[in-house]
């Protein structure tokens, strides 16, 4: 028969057979695992870093946008001819060499600066005149179509276009004393501020004709 005494006993007796081991270790495992996340609670917390140096706000803020596109309709070597003249070039510059350049892989990599501009100012808010262009990854794209190609004497052959993907980061870099131009080669700063006042003149001058007009 059952009995409330009897079944006390038991409970007892068989919870001391028990290895009590396993339980010890889980409870440390926990106790591990919520001392690591406050630790790192804390470390995102505080302002100084482990050498006790106070981190200041511009380390952390972020100076990198990227865009990307898994698969742009050109082929590799295409591609990365092209990215090979911008790397390492000003934004403004960049735009400037794309534009002109009568290639498809040129206006398809405009595209992409554009879109990476547009990311660097609207979710990070930086300049556009100090953005440089620090990194472009290029590689074999998603997706390759095949299409039929007609030979001779009604012959039929097999046509493959190849897709790329392309990453763009561009670098937000801070103005440094004593700096000539920004990238490694294109227009100097000294060359940039001149064509910036003789456009402001030149504004001023159409504002002042029109404004002496009847």
């Amino acid at each position: 028969y059952f009995h409330k005494d009897n079944f006390v006993t038991s409970f007892h007796t068989s919870y001391s057979l028990l290895d009590t081991s396993i339980f010890d270790d889980a409870l440390k495992d926990l106790e591990d695992l919520t001392k690591k996340e406050e630790k790192k609670e804390k470390k995102e917390k505080s302002t100084t870093s482990d050498k006790g140096e106070e981190i200041s706000p511009e380390k952390k803020r972020i100076t990198k946008a990227t865009a990307q596109n898994p698969s742009v309709r050109t082929s590799f070597k295409k591609m990365n001819r092209v990215a090979k003249l911008v790397r390492g070039v000003s934004y403004r510059e960049a735009v400037a060499q794309l534009t002109f350049l009568d290639l498809k892989a040129g206006k398809l990599l405009l595209h992409l600066l554009n879109s990476a501009r547009a990311n660097a100012e609207k979710e990070y808010q930086l300049d556009p005149e100090r953005l440089l262009i620090s990194e472009i990854l290029t590689g074999r794209g998603f997706g390759i179509l095949k299409r039929v190609t007609r030979h001779a004497r009604g012959r039929m052959g097999n046509k493959i276009r190849r897709r790329t993907f392309v990453k763009v980061t561009l670098e937000e870099i801070p103005l440094v004393e004593g700096e000539k131009k920004l990238g490694r080669y294109g227009r100097t700063n000294a060359a940039l501020e001149r064509e910036r006042d003789k456009l402001a003149t030149m504004v001023d001058q159409a504002t002042k004709r029109a404004q002496a007009q009847p």
